[in-house]
């Protein structure tokens, strides 16, 4: 693209393809800087002096990066599923009872493994399967509240919870994995409701 100023002041712009067709084999002399350095086409054509500027454009500010949710979720048949925590979460944590409208129905394997830094964690009435190392390695986990609605508690759920001192399984549960609570040392109490039909 060409800037051409007229000598009586006027500005115009014009394409080179354009400028050579206007202006014929004249416009041919051409004096290219350094790259980084405007590129100049000057020809006297008549009336008219023809220059290109290639001008350096103001860089656009970077737009601010979304923060990512610490709880990344997958789609199901029924629901959502909270696949990933980031381990970065601290303290408390209630985990949201929906996703984008829908019921958040299970927490997947591993999915809160080595969170070490929550320490009390809220599970939702929607959720109703609870993933095998779900919660291993929580270690500074010392509360958690599982909701009538979850139905089954898959095997090394909680294992290595060491801060862990009591859980209170809901009436809703019916199976319990192997090595559930392994390695919570710190455990003194656990109530199992008659529900429950299987412990591995």
């Amino acid at each position: 693209m060409f800037k051409i100023t007229f000598m009586n002041g006027k500005v115009g712009f014009v394409a080179l393809g354009l400028a050579l067709s206007t202006f014929g084999s004249g416009c041919a002399t051409v004096a290219e800087e350094a790259l980084g350095h405007p590129v100049v086409l000057g020809v006297l054509v008549g009336a008219a002096a023809v220059e290109t500027v290639k001008e350096k454009l103001p860089k656009l500010p970077k737009l601010p990066e979304k923060p990512q949710d610490p709880i990344q979720y997958q789609a199901r048949d029924d629901g959502f599923a909270i696949i990933r925590v980031s381990s970065s979460l601290k303290g408390e944590l209630t985990i949201p009872r929906t996703h984008k409208g829908r019921l958040v129905t299970s927490i997947a394997n591993s999915a809160f493994r080595g969170c070490s830094d929550l320490t009390s964690i809220t599970i939702p009435d929607s959720v109703t399967s609870i993933g095998n190392y779900c919660f291993d390695d929580c270690s500074g986990l010392t509360s958690i509240i599982i909701p009538d609605g979850v139905i089954s508690i898959e095997h090394n759920a909680f294992s290595s919870c060491s801060s862990l001192t009591s859980v209170t399984i809901p009436d809703s549960v019916t199976s319990i994995g192997d090595y559930c609570f392994q390695y919570c040392s710190s455990l003194t109490s656990i109530t199992i409701p008659d529900s429950v039909t299987s412990i591995s």
